[in-house]
């Protein structure tokens, strides 16, 4: 993509920025939404039921995505790394890493919570993947429910702190897709990880040769 072409994008975007978050809400209705339908069908055995399923696995990996995606801006900063592209991400990360919550979250609710709600043993049973998926939804809860003004406001250092927590999630999520199986995602996730770990050594090794000897 061109210099002038990101430069057009940006001139677009910037204006409408209040109709873009407004869709991200519209988006958070609809999975909202889905996930309902989704208990409704299970609940009458609607043979819809399976293509919620299928949905549910669908939304998972659209989460992975947007998690992958609310790491770029932070790991490429550390990189020393700046674009344009990357001053739009930060604009609408905080939205993106909601809708992110929202998918994973119903990922959980139409492949494992849903279909089991009629045994409690079988709701409760965890394999180990899922042990970390589940983890991985709790850890990323606190960032979900902190991603507003309010929060940043009141909670100050701590909110950013409490932001660290993502680096956790990644793990998680890594062993969450490994445990099930060696695919093209967990391939993509592990490579992040590398990233991000390599991310984070550049900026300690970058930091010690910009300190001036005592």
């Amino acid at each position: 993509m061109s210099r002038s072409t990101i430069d057009r994008l940006f001139a677009y975007i910037i204006p409408r920025k209040a109709r873009i978050i407004l869709l991200f809400k519209l988006v958070y209705f609809i999975q909202i939404a889905v996930f309902l339908l989704a208990g409704l069908a299970f609940y009458s055995g609607d043979s819809s039921s399976i293509l919620y399923y299928q949905l549910g696995l669908y939304f998972g990996r659209i989460a992975v995505l947007l998690f992958i995606i609310v790491l770029i801006p932070g790991m490429f900063k550390r990189f020393g790394i700046t674009h344009k592209i990357l001053a739009l991400l930060m604009i609408f990360r905080r939205y993106i890493g909601i809708s992110m919550y929202l998918f994973a979250l119903s990922h959980f609710g139409l492949v494992k919570v849903i279909p089991n709600l009629s045994s409690l043993q079988s709701l409760l049973k965890l394999s180990a993947f899922e042990l970390f998926g589940s983890a991985a939804l709790l850890v990323l809860f606190f960032l979900f429910i902190t991603s507003n003004d309010f929060s940043v406001a009141r909670l100050g250092i701590w909110w950013y702190r409490l932001q660290r927590l993502i680096y956790i999630a990644m793990w998680f999520i890594l062993f969450h897709l490994g445990l099930q199986r060696i695919s093209g995602w967990t391939m993509l996730m592990g490579i992040v990880v590398i990233l991000m770990v390599t991310s984070f050594l550049f900026q300690k090794n970058s930091q010690f040769h910009k300190t001036p000897p005592k």
